[in-house]
């Protein structure tokens, strides 16, 4: 029963392209990085450069607010295997070659 619920719960978020509310449900999304540069190493979610991992876009988007300006943007979402894990976060650029991770609040 639990992965079934587990399933709809994603489904549910991916199926959204908001940040905030839905249905009773709040969907927030956690800065990891900000104003990171594509030409230089990036050591996150265990990675010793994420920029070398294959990224996997999902096709799903998420509703991002820059931190500095307060606007929204999409997102993509990838997935990403490290190791044994598999990882999804969103990325995406602020402007040119300054970019933002997040990863979903659990």
């Amino acid at each position: 029963m639990l992965p079934l619920l587990l399933t709809l719960c994603q489904f549910l978020i991916s199926s959204t392209r908001e940040q905030g509310k839905l249905g009773g449900l709040v969907i927030k999304w956690n800065i990891v990085a900000t104003g990171v540069c594509s030409g230089h190493k990036l050591s996150l979610f265990g990675a010793e450069n994420l920029w070398k991992c294959d990224w996997e876009n999902t096709g799903r988007k998420a509703r991002i607010q820059d931190p500095l300006y307060k606007v929204y943007k999409e997102f993509d979402i990838f997935r990403v295997k490290i190791g044994c894990s598999s990882i999804e976060f969103a990325a995406g650029e602020f402007s040119n070659d300054v970019w933002g991770f997040y990863i979903l609040d659990n």
